[in-house]
């Protein structure tokens, strides 16, 4: 009974401590997807720097605080080295641990004078440790030592108070990040570490989220330290190596057996999977094993809970269990219901053309290898000039390398052009970076696994995309107005999906997908949709329907709309005005009625000297067989 209560004792004192450790490389491993190397110097920092404050006299509370400020640096350096500097993010993590091992020689070096009443000195061995024990300096959890006589023996409820204020501070970690990661900031973070690309066309700077994710990654993680640090009275750099190895571990073990189907399962299993962690290791010392042996039971529990997870992607054995466990899960009938999604009609509304000019590129010119080999220099767009009225529906085609597909980059931000420059609807947004330019765009990418973060929910998604224009905030990203219209938006596209907003959309078909990011793209009317392709990954029927989607949404909100094509016969079709992209030129340029009358063989006779591709031709004759056919 005794060696089952210790290993409950040990199992709760260390693993919630350690909870806190894996929900900060949970966040930079998971959320934003940053392999942070960051965290084994930042371990050492957080309990060199807590036993500096509490030597020197600072309250346990405050220089518990001030811990986590401090690791919260180190993850700021991290980040600025990563997205400024344009460091690699994994060896941007180790030169910052690598900085971190001399600062916390010389942190606790300082903490040691001032333990011992010696002289200032530093200490340069290979390890430094400081110990609070018998200097008279307590920390956080002796902060109730007053209410017991002087004749009680302190140390025999000292553990049951570490386990109980560490249960409130774990508690209150974890509520505190289940509600951030439900705010608009919160929610924005996510999608920058499931999807850069998304997160940056929804306007989102994602250089800002990924060092404010380290931080609060870093700041976590020294958390964990001075808890740590404080309930042992001391601080060593011995417990630095290991400590990412310790986080993963107990990530991946509450993921395998706790699964993870949504935001608020996935991190509880994090904390879970932290005890279940620390239990193995409670009842490996129980049974005798040498402390020095630790860190070879980490390496070997790594391996072991690697080598399930294999087993279970070949098996499904977890993933059959949990959702039998699951109260509510999306059947395989749901799945095939939803790919059944009816026809979507045409729109009858015509196209309203005005006067303003809502895009004007003058001089547009991109050149790639502009100083390398002569023979590796690529004039993408030579001097474009062009105006787009509003209202107007652009469609956009050329041969591989005619530069439509850099125009559509430039124009959108993801390229800053060489010379020329660039207004939307009156505003210079030449210089622009992509994540602002998304003020004025709203865009559909080719693939349609760019346009939405999977691990996301419908819901989320279109959260996401209705702050487009707007600064996100640390209020609730969820409102139940927005939801009501989310649910009606999503109805009208009568792809049977407005039952399922809370679905991962990972979940969903390609085609459903480019739907949702269509949608996604017009929830707040932009002054520009742009189209890149976005029905090129689609098989034909599902291209059709996207396409009559596009055409709808175009025309009942009077958008102004650049489609970019590899589709001869779609160009033609939609749209007033067609647009012929070579070598960076506009080659044709032709709207209205003469428009319409064009046919695919028409371009062919009238080009014959621009290389389509066969892909092009192979394409428009597909398209004119699936419309025929139906």
């Amino acid at each position: 009974m005794d060696i089952i209560l210790n290993i409950g004792l040990d199992t709760l004192t260390n693993g919630l401590a350690y909870a806190i450790l894996a929900l900060g490389v949970f966040i930079s491993f998971r959320v934003l997807n940053f392999a942070d190397m960051t965290t084994e110097g930042t371990y050492v920092l957080g309990m060199s720097s807590s036993v500096l404050f509490i030597a020197a006299g600072v309250p346990a509370v405050i220089a518990t605080v001030l811990s986590i400020f401090v690791g919260m640096i180190a993850g700021f350096i991290t980040g600025i080295l990563h997205t400024k500097l344009h460091i690699n993010g994994l060896l941007a993590g180790i030169i910052t641990m690598t900085g971190l091992f001399t600062i916390n020689m010389i942190l606790l070096g300082i903490a040691n004078s001032c333990v011992t009443n010696q002289e200032f000195s530093f200490l340069y061995g290979l390890t430094s440790n400081v110990s609070l024990t018998n200097s008279g300096y307590r920390g956080i959890f002796h902060i109730f030592r007053g209410f017991y006589e002087s004749n009680v023996d302190f140390s025999n409820v000292l553990k049951y108070w570490i386990i109980g204020i560490s249960f409130v501070i774990t508690l209150i970690v974890f509520v505190s990040m289940y509600f951030f990661f439900g705010t608009e900031v919160g929610m924005s973070m996510r999608a920058v570490g499931m999807n850069p690309k998304m997160a940056r066309a929804q306007g989102i700077n994602s250089d800002f989220y990924i060092i404010l994710g380290l931080m609060l990654s870093n700041g976590l993680i020294a958390l964990s330290a001075s808890l740590k640090a404080q309930s042992i009275n001391s601080g060593s750099t011995l417990f630095g190596p290991g400590m990412l190895v310790v986080g993963l571990a107990c990530i991946i073990i509450g993921e395998a057996i706790f699964g993870k189907r949504s935001f608020l399962n996935w991190i509880i299993s994090v904390a879970l999977g932290s005890l279940v962690y620390y239990l193995i290791i409670s009842i490996a010392l129980e049974l005798g094993l040498p402390s020095d042996y630790l860190k070879l039971l980490y390496a070997l529990i790594m391996v072991l809970i690697l080598t399930l997870s294999f087993v279970n992607s070949k098996t499904h054995f977890f993933d059959k269990l949990k959702r039998k466990l699951s109260k509510r899960r999306i059947s395989e009938e749901e799945i095939l219901a939803a790919e059944a999604h009816e026809d979507i009609k045409e729109s009858d509304i015509p196209l309203v053309v005005e006067d303003e000019v809502m895009l004007e590129v003058s001089g547009l010119t991109k050149i790639f290898n502009p100083t390398g080999n002569p023979n590796d220099v690529k004039v993408a767009l030579d001097h474009i000039n062009l105006k787009i009225k509003k209202g107007e529906f652009v469609t956009i085609i050329g041969g591989n390398g005619s530069g439509k597909s850099t125009f559509f980059n430039t124009v959108s931000g993801t390229y800053i052009p060489d010379d020329g420059y660039i207004q939307i609807n009156g505003h210079d947004v030449t210089k622009y970076k992509e994540h602002k330019k998304a003020k004025y765009i709203g865009r559909v990418a080719q693939d349609p696994y760019q346009g939405t973060a999977p691990d996301m929910s419908i819901l989320e998604n279109m959260n996401i995309a209705k702050r487009r224009p707007r600064r996100r905030t640390l209020l609730w990203g969820f409102k139940r107005s927005d939801t009501e219209s989310y649910k009606e938006m999503v109805s009208n596209l009568g792809l049977g999906l407005e039952k399922r907003l809370t679905s991962k959309i990972g979940l969903l078909s390609g085609g459903q997908r480019q739907s949702i990011t269509l949608l996604m793209a017009t929830l707040e009317k932009p002054d520009i949709l742009f189209l890149d392709e976005h029905t090129a990954a689609l098989d034909p029927k599902t291209a059709r329907k996207v396409l009559t989607l596009t055409d709808k949404i175009v025309r009942e909100n009077h958008l102004t709309t650049v489609m970019v094509t590899h589709n001869m016969r779609d160009a033609i079709k939609y749209g007033n005005r067609l647009l012929m992209f070579n070598n960076g030129h506009i080659i044709y340029d032709v709207s209205g009625e003469e428009k319409q009358k064009l046919t695919v063989e028409d371009l062919l006779q009238k080009f014959e000297d621009v290389d389509f591709s066969d892909k092009d031709i192979l394409v428009a004759k597909e398209t004119e067989r699936v419309d025929n056919k139906n």
